[in-house]
């Protein structure tokens, strides 16, 4: 079973394919920076109980699910509903930068069909793929406001605003 005490806040995750650290995180929802090297992709998986969001923030990448492929660019983005298999391919030179929203949070949420680096019958890299923060990491953590946090990140303003929406 996972290791569900790793403090995602203060690490960086290495993957075959490049890393990976968390940006922001409450309750209902994380965003997830992930660098992904020139020719390199993720696994084609699925999260069974939650939906994912990718901004591509920098390079050209190619999106697919086991029915179609897509080719992204710069601020394109994609939501995945949960249960539907996806990788997603860097082809640009420098590779790509992308920001991934995963609600609710749970990383572990993860199911792994196909992967070139061995890893399609393991879960989520466990404590052994992570190293400590490096200086130049987005974050927006330890918020709890509800104000706008704006930060330059990769020629981008990136800005994340939590609106809380009263029930009555």
């Amino acid at each position: 079973s996972p290791d569900q005490k790793i403090d995602f806040t203060r690490f960086v995750v290495n993957k075959p394919w490049g890393c990976e650290y968390l940006v922001f995180s409450n309750p209902h929802i994380e965003i997830w920076h992930l660098f992904i090297k020139k020719l390199a992709s993720t696994s084609v998986h699925c999260h069974p109980n939650k939906k994912t969001g990718l901004i591509l923030l920098e390079g050209e990448a190619i999106f697919s699910t086991l029915n179609e492929s897509f080719k992204l660019n710069p601020m394109d983005a994609m939501v995945i509903d949960a249960g539907v298999f996806h990788s997603t391919q860097a082809i640009s030179e420098g590779g790509i930068h992308l920001l991934e929203t995963e609600n609710p949070p749970e990383k572990y949420d993860l199911v792994r069909l196909q992967d070139k680096y061995g890893r399609t019958k393991c879960g989520y890299e466990g404590k052994e793929a992570m190293f400590p923060d490096r200086e130049n990491s987005l974050r927006f953590l330890n918020r709890t406001t509800v104000d706008l946090i704006e930060k330059d990140f990769y020629n981008k303003r990136v800005s994340v605003q939590s609106i809380k929406v009263s029930e009555g």
